[in-house]
């Protein structure tokens, strides 16, 4: 599988995207507790893939909540959850996680990393993706049921346009910073 890494427009920052498979989650808190033992020199999130609309989805939510971070407007203190916030466009992390977060019983994920250096992404991809488990797969990348991820957002009426679906998700996450 191809792997996605970029370059975030106006930062340091590279942000690497996979999808995996067949992952048993098991306890998230306790997954989450793991990977952060080992974090160095990165910030990551693991979201739902059914609960996201495919790479420039999650691209330009980094984009913006880099931004927010930036001009000071950000809602959390910390990158990985303003990513989430930024992903799910809602400003409660409760809410957030509710919508686009790994629950025990999650099967297909985003691992996503973001990091300085590529090697450092790579290599986080690599430890990461050991301890989460299932099957390499980015074709969970994209969206497989349109309806669902138009419920999840309130955007009934574009479950059949998934171009306009996924313009309106990165216009909701560029307009969460001017919610107050």
């Amino acid at each position: 599988m191809e792997n996605v890494i970029r370059k975030i427009c106006n930062s340091d920052y590279f942000i690497h995207i996979i999808g995996l498979n067949d992952v048993n989650c098991g306890n998230v808190n306790d997954l989450f507790g793991e990977i952060d033992r080992l974090k160095d020199g990165y910030f990551y999130q693991i979201l739902d893939a059914n609960a996201i609309a495919g790479v420039e989805h999650l691209y330009f939510a980094a984009v913006n909540a880099l931004k927010a971070f930036s001009q000071g407007l950000n809602i959390s203190k910390r990158f990985s959850l303003e990513f989430l916030l930024h992903v799910s466009g809602q400003r409660q992390i409760s809410k957030a996680i509710e919508m686009v977060g790994v629950k025990r019983d999650t099967k297909e994920i985003v691992l996503v990393i973001f990091a300085q250096k590529k090697k450092v992404s790579s290599t986080a991809i690599t430890t990461i993706s050991k301890i989460i488990g299932g099957i390499r797969d980015d074709n969970v990348l994209e969206i497989h049921d349109p309806i669902r991820v138009a419920e999840l957002y309130g955007l009934e009426n574009f479950y059949d346009n998934i171009t306009m679906l996924k313009r309106l998700l990165i216009e909701r996450s560029a307009l969460l910073i001017t919610q107050y």
